[in-house]
Protein backbone atom coordinates (compact mmCIF):
# COMPACT_ATOMS: atom_id res chain seq x y z
CA UNK A 1 0.00 0.00 0.00
CA UNK A 2 1.34 3.44 -0.86
CA UNK A 3 2.06 6.02 1.83
CA UNK A 4 -0.29 8.99 2.18
CA UNK A 5 2.21 11.49 0.82
CA UNK A 6 3.01 9.33 -2.20
CA UNK A 7 -0.63 8.74 -3.06
CA UNK A 8 -1.66 12.38 -2.76
CA UNK A 9 1.07 13.26 -5.24
CA UNK A 10 -0.68 10.96 -7.72
CA UNK A 11 -3.61 13.34 -8.13
CA UNK A 12 -4.09 14.26 -11.78
CA UNK A 13 -2.28 11.17 -13.08
CA UNK A 14 -3.81 8.61 -15.40
CA UNK A 15 -5.02 5.40 -13.76
CA UNK A 16 -4.23 2.31 -15.86
CA UNK A 17 -5.17 -1.35 -15.53
CA UNK A 18 -2.70 -4.28 -15.38
CA UNK A 19 -2.46 -4.29 -19.20
CA UNK A 20 -1.64 -0.58 -19.28
CA UNK A 21 -5.05 0.39 -20.66
CA UNK A 22 -6.13 3.83 -19.42
CA UNK A 23 -9.08 3.90 -17.04
CA UNK A 24 -9.36 7.58 -16.14
CA UNK A 25 -7.79 10.40 -14.16
CA UNK A 26 -7.21 10.30 -10.40
CA UNK A 27 -9.17 13.22 -8.96
CA UNK A 28 -8.88 12.62 -5.21
CA UNK A 29 -7.38 10.24 -2.68
CA UNK A 30 -9.46 9.03 0.25
CA UNK A 31 -7.55 8.32 3.45
CA UNK A 32 -8.72 5.94 6.17
CA UNK A 33 -9.39 8.21 9.14
CA UNK A 34 -8.26 5.52 11.57
CA UNK A 35 -5.04 4.31 9.93
CA UNK A 36 -4.05 7.41 7.98
CA UNK A 37 -3.35 5.27 4.91
CA UNK A 38 -4.70 5.93 1.41
CA UNK A 39 -7.45 3.47 0.65
CA UNK A 40 -9.51 4.69 -2.30
CA UNK A 41 -8.95 6.80 -5.37
CA UNK A 42 -11.75 8.82 -6.96
CA UNK A 43 -11.34 8.40 -10.70
CA UNK A 44 -13.07 10.36 -13.46
CA UNK A 45 -13.89 7.98 -16.32
CA UNK A 46 -15.60 8.02 -19.68
CA UNK A 47 -15.13 9.96 -22.87
CA UNK A 48 -15.68 13.34 -21.24
CA UNK A 49 -14.69 12.17 -17.74
CA UNK A 50 -18.11 13.02 -16.38
CA UNK A 51 -18.58 9.83 -14.37
CA UNK A 52 -16.66 9.37 -11.14
CA UNK A 53 -15.99 6.04 -9.54
CA UNK A 54 -13.81 4.65 -6.75
CA UNK A 55 -10.91 2.23 -7.10
CA UNK A 56 -8.90 0.65 -4.27
CA UNK A 57 -5.36 1.97 -4.00
CA UNK A 58 -4.14 -1.19 -2.27
CA UNK A 59 -1.37 -2.63 -4.43
CA UNK A 60 -1.39 0.43 -6.71
CA UNK A 61 1.95 1.78 -7.82
CA UNK A 62 3.13 4.80 -9.75
CA UNK A 63 5.22 4.64 -12.88
CA UNK A 64 6.06 8.04 -14.39
CA UNK A 65 2.75 9.85 -15.05
CA UNK A 66 0.57 6.79 -14.53
CA UNK A 67 -0.74 4.84 -11.57
CA UNK A 68 -1.36 1.17 -12.18
CA UNK A 69 -4.07 -0.63 -10.23
CA UNK A 70 -4.61 -4.42 -10.18
CA UNK A 71 -8.16 -4.18 -11.58
CA UNK A 72 -9.19 -4.22 -15.22
CA UNK A 73 -10.73 -1.20 -16.85
CA UNK A 74 -14.23 -2.66 -17.18
CA UNK A 75 -14.42 -3.60 -13.50
CA UNK A 76 -13.47 -0.09 -12.40
CA UNK A 77 -15.99 1.49 -14.76
CA UNK A 78 -18.76 -0.85 -13.48
CA UNK A 79 -18.11 -0.02 -9.82
CA UNK A 80 -21.25 0.85 -7.85
CA UNK A 81 -21.98 4.53 -7.60
CA UNK A 82 -21.15 6.44 -4.45
CA UNK A 83 -21.49 10.14 -3.90
CA UNK A 84 -17.99 11.67 -3.90
CA UNK A 85 -18.73 14.14 -1.11
CA UNK A 86 -15.53 13.87 0.88
CA UNK A 87 -16.47 10.78 2.86
CA UNK A 88 -17.45 7.20 2.13
CA UNK A 89 -20.06 5.70 4.39
CA UNK A 90 -19.50 2.21 5.73
CA UNK A 91 -22.31 0.93 3.52
CA UNK A 92 -20.79 2.45 0.37
CA UNK A 93 -17.35 1.18 1.31
CA UNK A 94 -18.73 -2.35 1.89
CA UNK A 95 -20.41 -2.29 -1.56
CA UNK A 96 -17.15 -1.26 -3.18
CA UNK A 97 -15.18 -3.96 -1.38
CA UNK A 98 -17.67 -6.59 -2.59
CA UNK A 99 -17.52 -5.27 -6.15
CA UNK A 100 -13.73 -5.56 -6.23
CA UNK A 101 -13.77 -8.99 -4.55
CA UNK A 102 -11.91 -7.78 -1.47
CA UNK A 103 -12.50 -8.69 2.18
CA UNK A 104 -14.21 -5.97 4.18
CA UNK A 105 -13.34 -5.82 7.85
CA UNK A 106 -15.36 -2.99 9.29
CA UNK A 107 -13.09 -1.01 11.62
CA UNK A 108 -14.67 0.33 14.79
CA UNK A 109 -15.79 3.89 14.25
CA UNK A 110 -13.69 4.47 11.14
CA UNK A 111 -14.88 6.45 8.16
CA UNK A 112 -12.86 7.32 5.13
CA UNK A 113 -12.18 10.96 4.50
CA UNK A 114 -10.84 12.73 1.48
CA UNK A 115 -7.30 13.92 1.89
CA UNK A 116 -7.05 17.54 0.84
CA UNK A 117 -3.64 18.78 -0.23
CA UNK A 118 -2.91 22.29 1.02
CA UNK A 119 -1.99 24.80 -1.69
CA UNK A 120 1.47 26.26 -1.33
Amino acid sequence: MPHSVDATEWRGRTIVDPDGDPIGRLEDVYIDAETGLPEWGLVSVGLFRLKRTFVPLTDAHADHDEVQVPFDRSRVRRAPGSEPDGELSRADEAKLYRHYGLDYGEPAGARLQRYVVQAR
